[in-house]
């Protein structure tokens, strides 16, 4: 069995994605400081410190090293109370310069960081055309949704399978209930008392 650690990491997006579709996803609180998403000359960067020793890589990393004299950010409490001074220099900073540059800076401090890609780069990402990674369904009711693919197939040949369109509400109510041996007169009763319901066989968009 093959499993591949790039679609897994798809496949825990799904949630995302359907928010993101849906409603957006809203930008959780950190628990440390710095820590969040920055503008940099052509893109999105993700930079953060969960510690003092990894607070020190980034001021290095950076040409900070004014930051490591400031009491206020000796500890991740202090950091935490000052996040919006160090948010606001670190945007300004990190704005001058293209994201790669900061991402090979970053690296070789073992600074913790990530360029950030939009849901569109990594559907487009070789990667992902490359494995086939996600796949659209064609919902009634919602037209062609994308979603991330299984990557965990039953066998090589499942890799990229679609899914079918989820049942709509009381799509297959009379077969379900004929399989269970219920007559047509039950289930017309049934339905006319509300107990069941059977949708009707077109689909509104």
């Amino acid at each position: 069995m093959e499993l591949n650690l790039f679609e897994v990491c798809c496949a825990l997006q799904s949630t995302v994605l359907a928010e993101d579709a849906l409603r957006g996803g809203l930008p959780a609180e950190g628990v440390s400081a710095p820590n969040g998403v920055f503008a940099t000359a052509d893109g999105f960067i993700t930079v953060l410190a969960l510690n003092n020793d990894q607070f020190e890589r980034l001021c290095r990393a950076l040409d900070l090293p004014h930051w490591l004299q400031d009491a206020r950010f000796a500890s991740n409490a202090g950091r935490m109370a000052h996040r919006h001074v160090l948010h606001a220099g670190l945007q300004a900073l990190l704005a001058q310069q293209p994201r790669a540059h900061w991402e090979q800076r970053l690296a070789a401090q073992g600074a913790l960081h990530a360029g950030v890609r939009t849901l569109a780069d990594v559907v487009a990402h070789p990667q992902a055309v490359h494995r086939a990674s996600f796949a659209t369904l064609a919902q009634p009711g919602f037209g062609p949704l994308l979603y991330a693919a299984s990557p965990w197939p039953a066998d090589a040949a499942a890799c990229g399978a679609s899914l079918g369109a989820a049942p709509r509400t009381g799509e297959h109510t009379r077969q379900i209930l004929a399989e269970a041996g219920c007559t047509p007169q039950e289930m017309e009763q049934w339905m006319a008392s509300g107990v069941v319901h059977q949708c009707a066989q077109e689909v509104m968009a």
